[in-house]
């Protein structure tokens, strides 16, 4: 049953509040300033209980303290100053995002780069594909190339993961070279971002419908992507796998045909 503070104990349960928490946060902005024993009545928590439970609303920094005959009275912390905290918190980490990219070239030195070991991973489950997609979505070279047939896990995936995939493609500015089916090609139009972006060409007629898997090739890896319904992928890391593969793949597109103009948005 839906309760009027519902909506504000999930969002305070994901800010890191526990249920006792939550309820003498709300309790306190209801009945302003009160000492521990009377928030402890509003809420019907056990005294230690509340009294263990604000100390920690204190030290979050939802509420403070102060000395009143004798007492400590809490007053909990305003909901527009939390509004702020967030604000700064999503400015930090925007921050360290920033530092954590220039730093990404040190890590280079620590990972195997061995062209001679072979790791490949086997993935089931729409969760275990989520998992391989985002591997290749934050790949170091922010360079695919990919062979995606009509029918693949994101294209008949929900509509929520379809938005999350081209979000997360936009904010990594992945460049690619795409190969699509003609199928594909003709329910929609594209525009000069996505053409830049996804490079797409028209695989060639006798190949239509034979791709049963999505692959990407990227960094030194290969990804197949099996279908929504299949739900199963695989990881190849290898360097001469992937080259291997990307040989094929440059045979096809100097073969494939460009996006025709109808298909183009003005």
């Amino acid at each position: 049953m839906h309760t009027p503070h519902g909506d504000i104990r999930v969002f305070l349960s994901g800010a890191g509040l526990t249920p006792t928490e939550i309820s003498l946060y709300i309790a306190g902005l209801q009945y302003g300033p009160q000492s521990g024993a009377a928030l402890a009545r509003h809420t019907g928590i056990k005294r230690t209980t509340a009294h263990s439970a604000l100390a920690s609303l204190t030290q979050k920094g939802f509420a403070g303290v102060h000395q009143q005959t004798g007492a400590g009275y809490y007053s909990m912390k305003n909901p527009n100053l939390i509004e702020k905290e967030f604000i700064q918190k999503i400015d930090d980490l925007k921050k360290q995002r920033l530092d954590f990219i220039n730093l990404l070239p040190l890590f280079d030195p620590l990972l195997s780069t061995s062209s001679t070991t072979t790791e490949v991973t086997n993935y089931t489950g729409t969760d275990g594909v989520k998992t391989v997609i985002d591997t290749a979505l934050y790949c170091a070279s922010r360079q695919w190339k990919i062979i995606a047939p009509e029918r693949n896990f994101i294209s008949e995936g929900s509509k929520e993961y379809s938005e999350y995939f081209i979000k997360t493609r936009k904010q990594r500015g992945l460049r690619a070279k795409s190969l699509w089916e003609s199928n594909f090609v003709k329910k929609r139009t594209f525009d000069e971002t996505a053409l830049e972006f996804r490079n797409p060409r028209i695989l060639p007629k006798k190949l239509e419908g034979r791709f049963k898997n999505m692959l990407i090739i990227f960094d030194a890896s290969v990804a197949f992507i099996g279908s929504s319904k299949e739900a199963n992928a695989v990881l190849i890391r290898s360097a001469e796998i992937h080259d291997t593969l990307e040989l094929f793949f440059d045979g096809l597109w100097e073969t494939a045909r460009p996006i025709p103009e109808r298909n183009l948005s003005n």
